[in-house]
């Protein structure tokens, strides 16, 4: 009888020992597929590098807002649902054709905006903004400006999906791979092209308002083709000397309707001809809100002899237009806006 009992605890310390190491195994088994799983879960998308955008469209509580759409060729976009009167932004595809190429840069931690244009032949680019940015899993943070955007990512088929959340809008940014030459040269909106470049301005998608009405065949800073220009980035600016009746500059830029901006015009220099009257050694500053209106926000006019000035508008829409004229030619200066906080 205690040969029996000893071979019964015997087996069943077997049976135990072989159930242990089953869920033991099991165990493991679903701890490595949980990390697997986990890791996979928390892998972020790369990003870095450059991508040019081919689409972009708006939802409000899931509704894709692209009825009546027309792609860049003019061809109707039949993909629609509904629009909502309420909302004026019009989605676009940019075409690979397109004279005009909108790119974004992404690069240690630096974020750019691009534009690119295309004329005769010539290619020309120019950074219409710059930032940082941050990414954590599959949430995209952009500063540039003063302003945070936050962005869900995806990535699908060769195509970076940016989701950005304003409330009740989602905007849906897509857009592929690319690469840009720089061969072709990049402006930084530190100064004018020598070059004298008529088409180096391009549309920026953050402004569709501003530059609706631009005429990009016109002089880059003439009256019909102004400059774009950031805030907080300090430009230096020359009248030309090119045109009749007087030398005018014009710039203009993204501003937050309402907020109270100062703008600051030093190192004044000007050394006017001696076949210029005596009463007429100045240069106007003249400040709009429209790019077409006889509204103005604000006016100067800086005599000879004054190197400085400073002045503070509210615009009540998102452009501001600053323009420079004189009768005399070359005069230089710099030029900066900033946001009172």
């Amino acid at each position: 009888m205690g040969t029996l009992t000893n071979k019964f605890i015997i087996e069943m310390k077997n049976i135990l020992q072989i159930t242990s190491f089953a869920i033991l195994g099991a165990f493991l088994v679903a701890s490595l597929q949980s990390c697997s799983s986990d890791k996979k879960d928390s892998a972020t998308i790369d990003i870095e590098g450059v991508w040019r955008i081919t689409h972009q469209k708006v939802f409000i509580n899931g509704n894709d807002l692209t009825a009546g759409l027309k792609d860049t060729n003019g061809e109707e976009d039949t993909n629609t649902e509904e629009e909502d009167s309420d909302l004026n932004w019009e989605p676009i595809n940019y075409n690979e054709n397109d004279p005009v190429q909108y790119y974004v840069s992404f690069e240690n931690g630096t974020y750019k905006e691009i534009t690119v244009s295309v004329q005769n032949g010539e290619s020309n680019q120019l950074v219409t903004a710059t930032g940082t940015y941050s990414l954590n899993k599959n949430e995209l943070v952009i500063s540039k400006n003063q302003i945070t955007y936050l962005a869900e990512i995806n990535y699908s088929s060769n195509t970076l999906y940016l989701y950005f959340d304003f409330h009740p809008e989602i905007m849906e940014s897509q857009m592929v791979r690319a690469s840009l030459s720089p061969d072709n040269g990049t402006d930084d909106n530190n100064g004018d092209d020598e070059n004298g470049d008529k088409d180096d301005n391009g549309d920026n998608e953050g402004l569709p308002n501003c530059a609706a009405r631009h005429q990009r065949d016109a002089r880059v800073g003439s009256k019909l083709n102004p400059k774009l220009i950031e805030s907080d980035v300090i430009v230096e600016g020359t009248l030309p000397d090119d045109t009749e009746n007087g030398f005018l500059y014009r710039y203009y830029l993204q501003v937050k309707p309402y907020a109270k901006y100062n703008i600051s015009i030093s190192e004044i220099s000007a050394d006017y001809n001696e076949d210029i009257h005596e009463s007429y050694h100045y240069m106007d500053v003249i400040i709009k809100e429209e790019f077409v209106t006889d509204y103005i926000l604000k006016e100067t006019r800086i005599h000879s002899g004054k190197t400085s000035e400073l002045m503070s508008v509210t615009p009540a829409t998102e452009c501001l237009y600053i323009e420079f004229f004189s009768f005399q030619e070359s005069i230089e200066f710099k030029l900066e806006i900033t946001e009172q906080e």
